[in-house]
């Protein structure tokens, strides 16, 4: 396959939240801002202190194994004295699945990868692979893959392996209604969401309904690194 096969949406941020990958899964932007991208392009990612892009129920997606991919880095880090505070970067609204970064005291910054899976008849347990980052107001390409056939997760690190976790290989169901996807906050549907929103900027986000390979994350970092920066 190629780093195209699978791609269930595509944002490439060109003065818009518009899906480039032709499958009409076009983002809403509510509150967020058109800024400059990772290479100094104007209008090529959004800023978001507040504000979020929704991603209405993505066709074909969170039915076995995927993948989320996305540029981002933070403006401001909150201060945390005790516990954690997590921000969302890209996560299901109902579920809780995707990818976060959580804010330790004394500076200290952790990106994560959430899953639920069925435990039992009625309940849930989540799975979640975590990684430091030291310099996360720089951009940094995350990769978190949900191999259903192989029941692992996987996280990447500007196209590097950095940890994998065993699952079930099975995914807790969303309601119908709730299968939406958001860019910029973290659970939506609670009430003091206000709490998770991401203080920085996101530049090019896919989502693929397929396990990407480690050489296809790679390709995808060289890809992403490879433009020249603006005059």
């Amino acid at each position: 396959p190629t780093v195209c096969d699978g791609l269930v949406a595509y944002y490439p941020f060109y003065g818009d939240a518009t899906d480039k990958s032709g499958n009409g899964n076009d983002g809403e932007v509510i509150g967020a801002e058109l800024t400059k991208d990772r290479n100094g392009y104007p209008n090529h990612a959004y800023r978001f202190e507040g504000g979020h892009v929704l991603i209405s129920n993505p066709n074909n997606f969170l039915e076995g194994s995927f993948s989320l991919v996305a540029n981002t880095k933070l403006n401001d880090i909150p201060v945390v004295s005790s516990g954690f505070q997590e921000v969302g970067i890209l996560v299901a609204e109902f579920r809780y699945h995707g990818i976060s970064y959580r804010i330790f005291p004394k500076n200290k910054q952790r990106v994560l990868m959430t899953l639920r899976e069925p435990s039992g008849e009625s309940a849930t347990r989540v799975v979640q692979v975590i990684h430091p980052i030291r310099n996360p107001k720089s951009y940094h390409h995350f990769v978190a893959v949900a191999d259903a056939g192989k029941q692992k997760l996987l996280l990447y690190v500007d196209g590097e392996f950095k940890q994998q976790l065993s699952w079930t290989g099975k995914i807790a169901a969303s309601r119908a209604t709730e299968k939406n996807w958001v860019l910029g906050k973290m659970y939506p549907k609670e009430s003091d969401w206000e709490k998770r929103v991401l203080n920085g900027n996101i530049d090019e986000v896919r989502l693929y309904n397929r396990a990407l390979s480690s050489a296809e994350v790679k390709d995808l970092y060289l890809f992403t690194s490879a433009f020249p920066p603006a005059e």
